[in-house]
């Protein structure tokens, strides 16, 4: 998929609360720049969520990902990282700052109608992520642990 990024913040984003101008703008922008996704980019250049979704950054072979507190706590995003310690995957969860992007191996958000859907490009920078093993590895995880319930 296809996402940009935009400068906005939550103003609380443990809760999930409909915000018109909020709204507005991201949907906005996306129709706009014809992305999937935002990805939002906080007042301090930190990257905390997608508008919609969680996501995940691949750096060799763990995932990065926002801290608790900075995101709205998904089902989905909760269920990969739960995947992901069975398997021993890493997960870190910390601060991600918008300079990181480039360094990246690849990228991936998560939703209930998105499971783990793979990021080709955010903005300008290009990912190889539905060819990356560990994304392609969690995601067959995600989907296998879904399929048993």
């Amino acid at each position: 998929i296809h996402t940009i990024t935009i400068k906005i913040q939550r103003t609380n984003p443990n809760i999930k609360a409909y915000t018109k101008d909020f709204k507005d703008t991201v949907e906005k922008v996306i129709d706009e720049t014809k992305s999937f996704e935002a990805i939002l980019i906080n007042d301090d250049n930190t990257i905390s969520e997608g508008s919609k979704s969680n996501v995940f950054f691949v750096k060799g072979e763990r995932l990065i990902t926002s801290l608790d507190d900075e995101v709205l706590l998904g089902v989905t995003r909760n269920k990969v990282i739960e995947v992901c310690k069975k398997n021993d995957i890493e997960v870190e969860r910390r601060v991600i700052e918008f300079k990181e992007l480039n360094s990246f191996d690849g990228a991936f958000i998560t939703g209930t109608s998105n499971d783990v859907l793979p990021i080709k490009t955010i903005d300008d920078i290009t990912y190889n992520s539905a060819e990356n093993q560990v994304i392609m590895k969690v995601s067959k995880l995600y989907l296998k642990e879904v399929m048993k319930n």
